[in-house]
């Protein structure tokens, strides 16, 4: 419930009002409802309760030096190279790294035949949508290369060389 997450339980009314307008709502609608720092919302048949945050998809982070961690913004947690995490190639001379929330045009990933846009890549992963705007995408120059724990590009994969490993490391778990 709840209460494990450390979350303030909402009020009666609240609670009403989550029923009639969330879990109620329209099939085909996205319905959310803010209640202080967390929002009810609705996913795949299910009620969420979320901390509520700011969207980034304008964010672009620069990581001018990778050995060290990258904070995210509004608690996101931090990405670090390292022991554990996804294996990809190590940026190549010259080219930047940075971070984004969003990613433009066709995306190909390792294991799929054709290229996805991202929305259509978040859908069949199963990603819900208040994760899809605060979910870091690592960048060498403009090309996307990997969304941590969830897939690495082609053009990111390690060839015949030592990938560099990339994780998330999330502060909270109430989500």
């Amino acid at each position: 419930g709840l209460a494990a997450l450390n979350a303030p339980m909402p009020s009666r009314a609240t609670l009403q009002r989550i029923w009639d307008e969330v879990a109620q709502s329209r099939e085909d609608a996205a319905p959310r409802l803010k209640c202080g720092d967390y929002e009810a919302r609705r996913y795949q048949g299910r009620l969420w309760w979320v901390r509520a945050r700011q969207g980034q998809r304008q964010t672009v982070l620069a990581w001018p030096d990778p050995h060290v961690a990258l904070p995210l913004p509004e608690s996101l947690g931090c990405l670090r190279f390292g022991e554990s995490g996804d294996t990809m190639r190590p940026p190549r001379p010259g080219e930047t790294i940075s971070v984004r929330f969003s990613a433009p045009g066709m995306l190909y990933i390792v294991g799929r035949d054709r290229g996805r846009t991202l929305k259509k890549l978040w859908q069949e992963l199963q990603v819900p949508p208040w994760q899809r705007e605060i979910t870091p995408i690592l960048f060498y120059d403009e090309q996307p290369i990997c969304a941590p724990g969830l897939f690495i590009t082609r053009e990111g994969q390690a060839q015949n060389e030592p990938g560099w490993r990339l994780a998330w490391h999330k502060e909270h778990n109430d989500d």
